[in-house]
């Protein structure tokens, strides 16, 4: 998956899956799980959205435009029925909120500037003595993160091991 922005379709706006901030990824994957096998319209995405997330019309709308079509998930084809773009099928394959980061970084600019400072912060983390580690075993993510721009997967595993 490539990692390049393109600047004409970063995107400012962004709005959040339904539900609390536990569900959100689960009801993503459910809502693209849903649109991947029904081949929906539209319309029929934004009352889906609405009924099972309780949502208000508008909303639903704009939840579908920014977070799955603005995003690079979903594609409209010519019949007018959605389907799934390669990066939501790698999303849907992978159940991993890294692969939807590494996404979210290509079209949302909040995003990717988010990831720009974690990096920062991680690459002068990084340079600390190792026994500042506290013991941890990074173990083959020091390399990773290393190399150059660190993926939001080895940015994630990283965290979460110190």
């Amino acid at each position: 998956m490539s990692k390049v922005r393109d600047a004409n379709k970063v995107r400012v706006i962004f709005y959040p899956m339904a539900g609390s901030v536990n569900e959100q990824f689960s009801n993503l994957l459910k809502t693209i799980e849903w649109i991947q096998t029904n081949k929906p319209t539209p319309h029929e995405v934004y009352e889906w959205l609405r009924l099972n997330f309780n949502l208000k019309h508008y909303f639903a709308v704009n939840v579908y435009t920014v977070l799955f079509v603005s995003s690079g998930l979903v594609t409209v084809h010519d019949d007018g029925v959605c389907h799934l773009t390669t990066d939501g099928q790698s999303v849907l394959a992978t159940a991993s909120p890294a692969v939807l980061l590494e996404v979210f970084e290509k079209t949302f600019a909040g995003v990717a500037v988010f990831l720009e400072v974690l990096r920062a912060i991680l690459l002068q983390f990084l340079r600390l003595p190792s026994n500042a580690f506290c013991g941890k075993d990074i173990g083959n993510l020091s390399t990773e993160a290393h190399d150059g721009n660190p993926r939001p997967s080895t940015l994630l595993r990283l965290f979460v091991a110190l």
